[in-house]
């Protein structure tokens, strides 16, 4: 190696010379949407967002059209729909990719997970049971069917699920079953 006295310098010139390349790198990197926004550059912030939503939905498009049996893509493209506020064409596009991949659980579990999210607990409810049925051992799944069928007035459904969640984790059941279900639980069981 290098003899100490010099080793410290040539560190330092190393990290003097990455600072330069940094500086230099910088003038021709574009700024991000949101730091133009920050800056003040609403309408600079609004174009390049579009000009990004439109190359990845092109890039989406283009996967998809080489391949339209690829479920991958189309789950991507579904997530690009979701996230540009175009819900009804994503809940089209997680159908499709369904339909072609039917044991494509995490297309299912986003799909569920935005019909649940929009309060469409009935047309969720499906896609939960066989989400539960893949993986039984899930408590997400068991509340998310518990939460629907309730959310969906099946109450004679929901309280015995509800009452097996309490069941089995007392302690924090109703951290994620929620206090309104408490209502009906205890109604339930003062009926019995």
């Amino acid at each position: 190696g290098l003899p100490p006295t010099i080793g410290w310098r040539v560190g330092f010139g190393a990290g003097a010379a990455l600072g330069l390349v940094i500086l230099l790198l910088r003038r021709h990197v574009p700024e991000s949407p949101r730091g133009r926004r920050t800056h003040g550059a609403e309408r600079d912030s609004h174009a390049a967002m579009a000009a990004i939503e439109a190359r990845a939905e092109a890039s989406l498009g283009e996967r998809v059209s080489k391949d339209p049996q690829d479920a991958v893509a189309m789950k991507m493209a579904a997530d690009a729909l979701l996230l540009l506020g175009r819900q009804s064409a994503a809940e089209g596009v997680l159908a499709l990719c369904l339909e072609l991949a039917p044991d494509f659980q995490l297309a299912r579990f986003r799909y569920a997970a935005e019909l649940f999210a929009s309060a469409q607990y009935s047309r969720a409810l499906p896609l939960i049971e066989q989400l539960q049925s893949a993986l039984p051992g899930e408590i997400t799944f068991r509340y998310m069917r518990a939460a629907a069928l309730y959310n969906s007035n099946q109450f004679n459904s929901a309280l015995p699920a509800l009452e097996a969640l309490v069941a089995e984790q007392p302690g924090r059941a109703f951290e994620r079953v929620g206090r309104r279900h408490r209502g009906p639980i205890a109604m339930r069981r003062a009926a019995l």
